[in-house]
């Protein structure tokens, strides 16, 4: 009789120890999956970040064009690094954009801005190349909103 309750106790006992390591087991589950819920959402924001830190420089850079009227060499290089980056945390459309449209509307801005300054104070076409300066920054200006409107799908945090 001895000998059955001692089986009995011990089926009992590993019984128990089962359960607590089931319990266990299902405990460290839950975690590694909090866990890699929590990396991944750092992941998101951290790209995220770099992103926003992106569309800041682009849109800096578009304001100094804008106010200097001129491609300044050290901006520029600045705005270069960052386009090439560019393509590894968001997609070609972006990048082709910035490095394209964008720029493009730069440089002429840049190239028009010279022109004027080259040229001798009283003189028509001084005039008219001044409102054409105007208007081309007004343009760049708008970028502003088309800038926002490229990067939008990659400034969100569920992205």
């Amino acid at each position: 009789m001895i000998q059955f309750f001692a089986a009995a106790a011990a089926v009992f006992v590993a019984y128990k120890f089962g359960k607590i390591q089931a319990g266990i087991a299902k405990q460290q589950a839950d975690t590694a999956i909090l866990a890699a819920k929590t990396a991944r959402n750092k992941l998101k924001f951290e790209l995220f970040e770099r992103r926003l830190v992106m569309y800041d420089r682009v849109y800096a850079y578009i304001d100094t064009v804008i106010g200097q009227g001129k491609i300044v060499a050290e901006s520029d290089s600045e705005f270069l690094t960052s386009v090439r980056a560019m393509g590894w945390i968001t997609d070609r459309s972006v990048v082709d954009y910035v490095h394209k449209e964008l720029r493009d509307k730069m440089i002429a801005l840049s190239m028009l801005t010279t022109e004027i300054e080259n040229m001798p104070v009283p003189n028509q076409a001084r005039a008219e190349l001044g409102i054409k300066k105007s208007v081309l920054q007004a343009t760049l200006y708008q970028e502003h909103d088309a800038l926002a409107r490229v990067f939008e799908p990659f400034l969100k945090l569920e992205h």
